[in-house]
C-alpha cells in the first residue's frame, strides 16, 4: 500500500484514455485515490503557473 492515505493528481496535456484508466484503476489497488483534473477544472497556464499548481496540489 505505497499510496496509503494519499491522493495523486492526474494532469494531462493531451487526452489519454488508456493512461487515465490505468492510473485510476491502480491508485486504489495501492491504497490511494486518483483525482483527474481536466483543463476545465484548473487554470494551468492561464491564471496559474505549472509550478504554482503543483505546489497547491502537493500541499493537499
Amino acid at each position: 500500500n505505497s499510496l496509503q492515505h494519499k491522493s495523486i493528481a492526474l494532469l494531462f496535456s493531451k487526452r489519454s484514455t488508456r493512461i487515465r484508466i490505468s492510473a485510476e484503476t491502480a491508485a486504489p489497488l495501492l491504497g490511494g485515490r486518483a483525482l483527474f483534473l481536466g483543463k476545465e477544472d484548473i487554470q494551468l497556464g492561464v491564471n496559474e503557473s505549472a509550478n504554482n499548481t503543483a505546489k497547491v496540489i502537493g500541499s493537499m
